[in-house]
C-alpha cells in the first residue's frame, strides 16, 4: 500500500509494527513550520537517525518519504505519534512569516536571517495522541530533529496559528537539551511556541492591548487585556504567561462572566469584547478586566 493511500488516514489501527498512517478523525491538525537557509535535501536514513537520537522515547521512530519527489512529502512516527511533512523549496508566505517573526523575542539580526530563508517544511500532527500539548511537543521534537540535519541549515520554528516563533537552535541544541529534550519541550513557556502574545494600540484608545493567539488549540478562548503604562504592561504579560498554561494544565472551563483571583489583591472579570475594543485577529477571544487594590501586586 503506497504512502499516498495512508497520507490522510485509514481506520486500520496503528502501532510500531504497522505502516505509518494518518488518523482520519483529525480534521484540523495542529501544525508547526520550520524554515531553512538551504534547499531541502533529506533522506529517510538521515531523518531516521536524528529522530531516534533526539530522545529515548523516539528510539523506534520511523520515516517514510515519497520516492521520486523533488520536494519533501512523507510521514514520521513513533509510539502513538504520526507527523505529516510537506516541504517546499520556496519561502514561507511573507505575511504569515512576519506575523510569527515580528512579535517574537529574539534578536533582530536573527529575525533578518529568518526572513531571508530559502525553503520550509510544514509539520502536521496526524497521530493518535489526544492531548493538544503532547501533540505540539511531538511536532516540536520533529522540528528539532530536522534542525539537527546540518545541511538543511534550519533557522526557525514557526507556529502560524499562535503567531509566534523561536530560533531553531532552541529545539535542536544537543548540549542544552541532552537526554531531556522532550521533557524540556513540555515546559517551554507557552508564548515561545504554543500560544503567542502580542501587543498593539487602537487609535483613539488610551493604553495598549495585549492578547494571546492560539489558545483555541487547547479548547480555550484567547485572552485580551488593556494595559495602561509600562508597569501595568509588564504585569499583564506575567498574567498571560501564567494563566493560559494554568488553564490548559488544569482543564479549566473558561467563560464570560467569570471572576478569577489572579493575585493577592487582584481580580479579573472575563467578558465578551465590544466593537469598541477593536481586537486584532479572528477566533474567540475574551477580555479580562482587572481590578486591584495594590498596583505592586504580582500574579500568584
Amino acid at each position: 500500500m503506497s504512502i499516498f493511500s495512508r497520507f490522510f488516514g485509514r481506520k486500520d489501527g496503528f502501532n510500531d509494527s504497522t505502516p505509518l498512517q494518518a488518523n482520519p478523525d483529525i480534521a484540523h491538525p495542529l501544525s508547526l513550520q520550520v524554515v531553512f537557509a538551504a534547499p531541502l535535501a533529506v533522506t529517510e536514513a538521515a531523518l531516521t537517525q536524528t529522530l531516534r537520537a533526539y530522545h529515548s522515547s523516539m528510539k523506534k521512530a520511523r520515516v517514510e518519504l515519497a520516492s521520486r519527489m523533488l520536494e519533501i512529502l512523507g510521514m514520521v512516527g513513533w509510539g502513538n505519534h504520526v507527523v505529516r511533512l510537506e516541504g517546499v523549496n520556496a519561502p514561507y508566505p511573507k505575511s504569515a512569516l512576519e506575523s510569527c517573526v515580528a512579535p517574537s523575542s529574539y534578536p533582530d539580526d536573527v529575525k533578518d536571517e529568518v526572513r531571508a530563508h530559502a525553503s520550509h517544511i510544514r509539520l502536521h500532527y496526524v497521530g493518535f495522541e489526544t492531548d493538544p500539548l503532547e501533540q505540539y511537543v511531538a511536532l516540536a521534537a520533529v522540528a528539532g530533529a530536522l534542525a539537527r540535519i546540518k545541511t538543511l541549515a534550519a533557522l526557525a520554528v514557526l507556529n502560524e496559528r499562535a503567531r509566534t516563533s523561536l530560533p531553531a537552535g532552541m529545539v535542536a541544541d544537543e548540549e542544552y537539551l541532552a537526554k531531556d529534550s522532550v521533557d524540556i519541550l513540555r515546559v517551554l513557556p507557552f508564548r515561545m511556541l504554543f500560544c503567542g502574545f502580542r501587543e498593539f494600540k487602537v487609535e483613539g484608545m488610551h493604553g495598549v492591548w495585549m492578547r494571546s493567539y492560539g489558545a483555541n488549540a487547547f479548547g480555550l478562548p484567547d485572552l485580551a487585556l488593556l494595559a495602561i503604562g509600562q508597569e501595568q504592561s509588564e504585569s499583564y504579560y506575567a498574567v498571560l504567561d501564567i494563566l493560559i498554561p494554568h488553564w490548559v494544565k488544569t482543564g479549566a472551563e473558561v467563560a464570560a462572566g467569570q471572576t478569577r483571583q489572579i493575585a493577592k489583591r487582584a481580580y479579573m472579570t472575563l467578558r465578551e469584547p465590544t466593537k469598541e475594543d477593536c481586537l486584532d485577529g479572528s477566533g474567540r477571544v475574551l477580555v479580562g478586566d482587572i481590578e486591584r487594590n495594590d498596583q505592586d501586586d504580582t500574579p500568584e
